[in-house]
């Protein structure tokens, strides 16, 4: 909708008519709302022109033949070019800003001041030495359970493909070189450099996921898991004996066929752009998904071993990951079917985005008391639900 000139002055009354300040209103309310401030700025025009003169149309439409639902249709559609114009306006700006800065910013621009003894550091993970240094420092002091029993272990070989994805920038591999460092509270600092750093790629909005509740969320997931070694799985104390079942009953209620009921062969290079297809069609429904091109499924999905195993039949895909105790559990990354795939592993865990949550309770999933919630950064959007999250994060 165009806004309506009065004669008389130089101001440009608005048919939408402090569209921030009536959101309490209904539908019909806001509706009404609307069209009263229209009839109120052409009655104004009206006034002050002949009879004869044509009455201007909102957007070369007639407000009086418009139902409600059509004026809170217009309204919503105008807000969101406006919303699309504030926005690319602002991206323009910053290219721009960012065209100015010298890329090569570790040389010369100043990172965030570090205490005495401490240091920036750009870690070459395809350096043998550095990625062992990156690979105990997690090994030794990443996530962990609240008893402090299991504790993620990446492999050297893991932590290189999560890291290296096709046109990834190496200089965004900093970290800290400093003892005892988290007694100092560097991670704020490390997340500040790290926004700078990519800033200054001209990247200004971002995804990323943790177990605790930040504000504020945009979706959240559940964390599900099936047993696979459950006898295993009990005697670590990862998971317990269901009550009123003995462990043989829990061990055959359990047990996975002996063969598929569907044929699956390890995926080649060649599979990828149909696979490409497949996935892009399956993520469809959902809100939240990355869009991957070819030769970014390619690093993705293509096997290495003890990192990443493919099959086809349809899309499937898991990555090997050890713990404590050598718990080997497979995590679910992207699928159009899951239910053929949990061999090969102690335990089989999945989030219930996407389809997932359909077919879990059948494959005899248990619920986890973990929740993953996602965010993103300078980007605002509503809620999602679990099955409107198609976005794996490494």
């Amino acid at each position: 909708m165009s806004s309506i000139k009065s004669s008389g002055n130089d101001q440009e009354p608005s048919a939408l008519h402090d569209i921030e300040n009536v959101r309490n209103l209904g539908t019909a309310d806001y509706a009404k709302e609307v069209r009263d401030s229209i009839d109120a700025v052409i009655s104004q025009q009206a006034n002050s022109q002949n009879n004869d003169s044509e009455l201007p149309a909102m957007g070369g439409l007639s407000i009086a033949s418009m139902s409600d639902a059509e004026v809170m249709r217009l309204i919503k559609d105008q807000e969101l070019q406006k919303q699309k114009e504030r926005h690319e306006k602002y991206l323009r700006k910053m290219a721009m800003e960012s065209n100015k800065k010298d890329h090569k910013f570790w040389d010369t621009q100043d990172p965030y001041n570090m205490p005495p003894g401490f240091e920036w550091c750009v870690i070459d993970v395809m350096d043998p030495q550095q990625i062992d240094e990156m690979y105990r420092l997690l090994t030794e002091n990443y996530v962990e359970d609240d008893d402090c029993h299991f504790r993620f272990d990446y492999s050297r070989e893991f932590l290189q493909w999560a890291l290296t994805p096709p046109g990834y920038f190496p200089e965004l591999h900093i970290g800290v070189r400093a003892t005892k460092s988290r007694t100092k509270r560097l991670a704020p600092v490390l997340i500040k450099e790290v926004t700078r750093r990519v800033n200054l790629r001209g990247r200004w909005q971002a995804t990323y996921t943790a177990g605790v509740v930040l504000p504020k969320p945009v979706g959240r997931c559940r964390y599900h898991h099936r047993s696979i070694n459950p006898k295993k799985l009990i005697e670590i104390k990862f998971s317990s004996l269901p009550a009123r079942t003995t462990l043989t009953n829990h061990l055959k209620n359990l047990k996975l066929p002996d063969k598929t009921t569907h044929h699956f062969r390890p995926a080649v290079e060649e599979d990828i752009p149909l696979i490409q297809v497949l996935l892009t069609d399956a993520l469809k429904k959902c809100k939240l998904v990355q869009a991957f091109s070819v030769e970014e499924l390619t690093h993705v999905l293509m096997s290495r071993t003890a990192v990443v195993s493919t099959y086809v039949h349809e899309v499937s895909s898991g990555y090997a990951l050890p713990a404590i105790f050598q718990l080997q559990a497979c995590n679910y990354i992207y699928s159009t079917s899951i239910e053929n795939i949990l061999s090969g592993a102690d335990v089989f865990n999945a989030l219930d985005l996407a389809d997932n949550a359909s077919v879990l309770e059948a494959l005899k999933f248990g619920q986890g008391d973990g929740y993953l919630q996602y965010y993103l950064y300078n980007w605002k959007c509503p809620f999602m639900e679990s099955k409107e999250v198609g976005l794996v994060l490494l």
